[in-house]
């Protein structure tokens, strides 16, 4: 599996995603996190790791890093959401990620809160400290899947309007598992600054086919950035 992430910058589908934090308390985790993080390059953002434990691991990691950043006075409850494309083909690694969400809880931030949407798979189970609720919406998703082509750049999106909705949270974070990357290259500028705007860093669990190469591409930067 290849972990694709980033505090400024997500490569994704053979185009880019940008983040960087919006204007408000969380936006300075982000700033500090990407200095401790230390910048990446492009070549950089994608990872081996060899099982999702160490790409939860890894994210989490990350997050405690956003969250310590804070002013202890300030800090909110973190937030974490899983986005899954629940194919047949993904059902040993959602069992995977089940089975090593604990470590999510051990590594991440305190009081992070954990939540879970599938795809086009009507299931959302929003962000909460109980292991018991992610717990039974990944068992879900592997139970029944949901297969065909699918546009993930739109259900990044509608994941992103979710996390937008949480309010009074602190530093929030994304995590896209997905077994080919989906058929449809969608508005990637529209995508990014739906990530942009609900304040949150982006990342993605894939095989190794749906990052081939895409760092070479091109997209329309914000005018801000």
């Amino acid at each position: 599996m290849h972990l694709a992430t980033s505090l400024r910058r997500a490569l994704f589908l053979g185009l880019a995603l940008v983040l960087l934090g919006t204007p408000g308390e969380s936006t300075r985790g982000l700033v500090y996190a990407e200095e401790s993080a230390q910048a990446r390059t492009p070549a950089e953002i994608f990872e081996r790791k060899p099982t999702i434990e160490e790409c939860v691991v890894y994210v989490a990691k990350d997050l405690r890093t956003r969250y310590l950043a804070i002013p202890e006075a300030k800090r909110k409850p973190p937030v974490l959401l899983l986005v899954i494309d629940p194919t047949s083909s993904l059902r040993n690694e959602i069992e995977a990620l089940r089975k090593c969400l604990q470590l999510a809880w051990v590594e991440g931030p305190r009081g992070l809160r954990i939540g879970v949407y599938g795809i086009d798979a009507e299931e959302y189970a929003r962000p909460d400290r109980l292991p018991r609720k992610a717990d039974g919406s990944l068992s879900a998703l592997a139970v029944l899947p949901a297969d065909g082509a699918k546009n993930l750049h739109a259900g990044i999106r509608d994941a992103a309007d979710l996390l937008a909705d949480e309010k009074k949270t602190g530093p929030k974070a994304m995590l896209l598992i997905t077994q080919e990357g989906g058929e449809a290259v969608d508005d990637v500028e529209k995508t990014r600054d739906a990530l942009f705007d609900a304040d949150c860093a982006f990342y993605c669990i894939a095989g190794e086919a749906a990052f081939e190469r895409c760092w070479q591409q091109t997209f329309q930067p914000r005018a801000e950035l």
